[in-house]
Formats: C-alpha cells, structure tokens, sequence
C-alpha cells in the first residue's frame, strides 16, 4: 500500500516515524470503506490470507501487503480481527513496518460490529508503530474515524475528522485527518487478479494537516459484501490520479 507523494517526507520530518506507509493506510482505510444498499458481511476466517498489491499512476508495483487473520473473538455485537501484515517493495524486498522488533511483520486489529462493518482499533496499531527506537514519542489520539454502516442508503455519509498527537517531549506535532464530501455512488463491476467483483463506488475527500502543511486528496473505493476493499484509488485535488491498490489475492484457509 502506497504514500502519497511527499506525505512520507513531511511525516517522517516531524512525527519521527522511520516508516508510514501501513500506517497511513490503515488511517485512510475507514474513510474508503462504506457500504451498500443492502446489509454488509465478511466471511474472513482464521488463517484467511488478502494481499493487496499498490501501483503508481504509470502502473508500477510499489508496495504487496499481505495480511493473514490470525484471530477472531466475538463478543456479544462485536468481533475482533487480529490481522498480522507483512510488506514488501515492488522488488520483493522486504519494508521494515516494524521498528520495535526489526521486522517487516505487524500486528494489528479491525474491529466490526452490528451496526458497523469495519473500522481500524488504533491503539493496537501504535502498540506496535514504526517509531525509531532512539525516539522518547507519545501517541495520542483524539476525534472520531468515518464508520462503515452495515446498511447504508446511497447517497451522502457523515464527514469525520481524527487526530494524532506525538509528544516528544519538546513539542507537540498534530496530524490531522478531515473526512468531507463521504458519499456511496453506485454499483460496478470491478476486475482484479483475484476475479471479478460486484462493487459498490464510494468517494471522499480527505484533508490532512500538520503544523502549516496542508494538503487535499480524492478518494475512491470498491467494496464487494463478504470480501471487503477490492480497488482503492487516490487523485490529486484537480483529480489527477496519483495512486491505485487493488486486492490481487484472497486465499480462503480451509479450502
């Protein structure tokens, strides 16, 4: 899963993050995901395997992530996904998303409920953040992401905005995500190395700001029921495309 151009350099300048490129993903993840007209579903079981496969806007491989269900608990309305993810570069080469134990592996959890589909468990992805082991940073997290409702209408969804704290010690740097203009469009038929989906088209305009850095994309997603995210694509503000992810593998465990 990709960076936005430039959005690595200015995080890794002031959030002393030695690597963002999952972490950013799975902040943005919330904001691509909504829902369909009918009721949402996921049919993920333990040692289930999703590999999703970034290019960049002349269709080069930049980042494969793959990402195994290594459990699921479920109490009363809600189920927890712990998802280990391991990355690696368009060359193979494995990417460093976790500094803690030198590893490119990282554990992490989604959370679905009754009412919501899926939504990112934050703290659990800064247990384990890629923060350089020389750094003293403290991570807080303040607001709310954008949810997924289980049975949403088409139409406008409510915006949302989030943001992360790291203290230093020094001083405080603000990332902030505003989520605008959430809406489902419609239904396609999307194609991917793994088949061909019946999706559903959601758009968004993301904001991100920190200290006078400020900066808009346009978002783009498919999501088929049972699966999840199929196709991701970020646009600049005049809409020119910057990136695309797509789910190139789902290996279902007991088959």
């Amino acid at each position: 899963m990709k960076i936005i151009p430039n959005f690595e350099g200015y995080l890794v300048q002031f959030a002393v993050m030695s690597r963002v490129k999952f972490v950013i993903t799975l902040l943005l993840l919330p904001t691509y995901l909504s829902a369909t007209a009918q009721s949402l579903s996921l049919v993920w079981q333990q040692g289930d395997v999703l590999v999703r496969t970034s290019f960049d806007n002349k269709g080069k491989i930049e980042q494969v992530e793959s990402s195994t269900i290594e459990k699921i608990d479920t109490n009363n309305d809600k189920t927890v996904y712990t998802i280990s993810t391991t990355a690696t570069d368009g060359n193979g080469n494995p990417i460093n998303i976790n500094t803690k134990e030198k590893s490119n592996s990282l554990v992490h959890e989604i959370v679905s409920t009754n009412d919501y589909l899926l939504f990112a468990d934050m703290a659990s992805l800064f247990k384990n953040a890629p923060i350089p082991e020389d750094k003293e940073l403290t991570i807080t997290t303040s607001g709310e992401l954008p949810t997924i409702p289980r049975n949403p209408q088409v139409g406008a969804l409510p915006d949302a905005s989030y943001c992360i704290t790291m203290s230093s010690g020094k001083m405080d740097i603000n990332l902030k995500f505003n989520y605008s203009k959430r809406k489902v469009v419609g239904q396609e038929v999307v194609k991917t190395e793994c088949g061909e989906f019946v999706c559903w088209k959601f758009t968004d305009k993301m904001t991100f700001s920190m200290l006078l850095f400020k900066k808009n994309f346009l978002c783009t997603t498919w999501i088929a029921d049972n699966i999840g995210i199929v196709k991701q694509e970020i646009a600049d503000n005049s809409g020119k495309l910057i990136s695309r992810e797509c789910l190139t593998q789902f290996n279902v465990a007991n088959k």
